[in-house]
């Protein structure tokens, strides 16, 4: 049932940033154009994006981020950094999403005063985020996905994290044009997406998934 408000799209912290989409970058649909595919995302509607960059040395990652923080400061959005707390911290970055082989959220909140992102997988993974001083959990894979392995929990599992926690909830993982309409029907915050943006041009991607997400809530 489409019972959703567009207000739900809005992270309901201080911050209030908008997370209908969450650009994760990807070096494979980069095609070499790493900072004018950002910067066409953004053009396109999106108002966060997450750096990873799971193949860089510590120097060369800081150099990228550091131009992408540059980026988004320009146009008012906000950047945050997958995995690497030192890099975050490194660079003044909106925020951090964090795994559970990564740094523990809760000494993460004592050095980081930015948003912090949780993975989950489960309903008690997500209220063991949320338990630790996670400000929204990324919840998935949702579907098999191009960019990370990981278990697939459907939109089921989607529907239980969600139903288990407080804080917004962020659906991750093959989500694309086709099947954004059933990531919704779980109430989920936003999506965060890499191939079903940065694939072909990135402009074109966000203004559709944006436009097929808001005809679902207005409906």
């Amino acid at each position: 049932m489409k019972v959703l408000l567009k207000e739900k799209y809005i992270l309901d912290t201080l911050l209030d940033w908008d997370i209908k989409i969450i650009g994760i970058t990807d070096e494979r649909y980069m095609e070499g154009r790493f900072f004018e595919k950002i910067e066409r995302a953004i053009q396109g509607g999106v108002k966060v994006i997450e750096i990873r960059e799971k193949g860089l040395s510590g120097a060369d990652f800081f150099e990228k981020a550091e131009e992408t923080l540059k980026i988004c400061r320009e146009r008012g959005v906000k950047l945050i950094v997958n995995d690497r707390v030192d890099i975050a911290l490194a660079i003044g970055a909106d925020g951090v999403h964090l795994g559970k082989n990564d740094l523990p959220v809760g000494e993460v909140r004592r050095i980081f005063d930015g948003v912090i992102g949780w993975t989950a997988r489960s309903s008690e993974d997500a209220v063991m985020g949320e338990g630790a001083g996670a400000d929204y959990i990324g919840a998935g894979s949702v579907f098999r996905s191009g960019t990370k392995q990981a278990e697939v929990i459907g939109v089921e599992g989607l529907k239980r994290i969600k139903e288990a926690v407080n804080i917004p909830v962020v659906a991750v993982g093959g989500i694309n044009h086709e099947n954004v309409g059933r990531v919704m029907e779980a109430g989920v915050d936003g999506i965060a997406v890499s191939q079903a943006l940065f694939s072909g041009d990135p402009y074109e991607n966000a203004v559709h998934l944006l436009r097929i997400m808001e005809d679902y809530v207005s409906n």
